[in-house]
């Protein structure tokens, strides 16, 4: 039989780790309100799990800021102040201060179910293909491929603020072929059953198509930093499973 001391001690354990609990800051991240598979207010998203498991492992609860971290200016406005992180920035990102890496991904081809995907751009042939383009037309590795080989004429520019739409355009067959952002690309072939997806090669010539994604936080806070790899080290196998869910990987 348990005595009343123990129990006591028990009861008094778990109402002290309730408190601290409570008592801990938020994680607050700053995350996109329709950019599926990343974030989504409703539907949630790799960014959203992600956060959510390494808040969980850092004993604090998740706060999500939503905004659109697309905006000229977001990082500096945001980060530090409204948010404490963002979730997905290439790793050594100048604006902040990066984690290790999360997960790779790179570019990637996508074609209607029955067309040949190209090995790399000098494969495309005479085919239409969209990209996603900055406001003064190039500035994107596609892009930037595509103006290497004088094959602009073939381009169909979609602002890189829309990263779905050179995707539509493959569904409705108004270009024969797209290059997008992988997790885009990889999570819209996934549930359009029409499309066949690949990774475009690492590099071209010196642009490079794949990169390493970490979580950014404001620089010179190397505690959050730090309590952060020490997450991803020990939460790896949760964060390749919701990598999987969203077909990020």
């Amino acid at each position: 039989m348990s005595s009343p001391f123990l129990v006591s001690l028990f009861a008094t354990l778990l109402l002290a780790a309730a408190a601290a609990h409570a008592e801990a800051p938020p994680f607050r991240i700053c995350a996109e309100p329709d950019n599926l598979p990343l974030s989504h207010r409703e539907q949630g998203g790799v960014e959203i799990d992600a956060a959510r498991i390494l808040a969980a492992a850092m004993g604090r609860p998740l706060e999500v800021v939503w905004g659109e971290a697309r905006a000229f200016g977001f990082v500096r406005a945001n980060l530090g102040t409204r948010c404490d992180a963002l979730m997905g920035v290439p790793a050594g990102f100048g604006q902040a201060a990066t984690t290790q890496p999360w997960y790779r991904a790179s570019f990637v081809f996508v074609a209607r179910d029955g067309q040949a995907l190209p090995r790399d751009f000098d494969d495309i042939g005479e085919r239409s293909i969209g990209v996603p383009i900055a406001g003064d037309g190039l500035g994107t590795p596609p892009s930037i491929a595509l103006a290497r080989r004088g094959l602009l004429p073939a381009m169909h520019p979609f602002p890189v603020t829309d990263p779905m739409a050179p995707l539509r355009a493959v569904i409705a067959g108004s270009v024969d072929l797209a290059v997008v952002w992988g997790p885009f690309g990889r999570w819209m072939a996934a549930r359009e059953p029409g499309l066949v997806v690949a990774d475009t090669p690492p590099r071209d010539g010196p642009t490079p198509f794949a990169f390493d994604i970490a979580i950014g936080v404001r620089r010179g806070d190397e505690p959050l930093r730090d309590a952060l790899n020490a997450a991803i080290v020990g939460q790896r196998a949760a964060l390749d499973a919701a990598l999987a869910q969203w077909h990020v990987r």
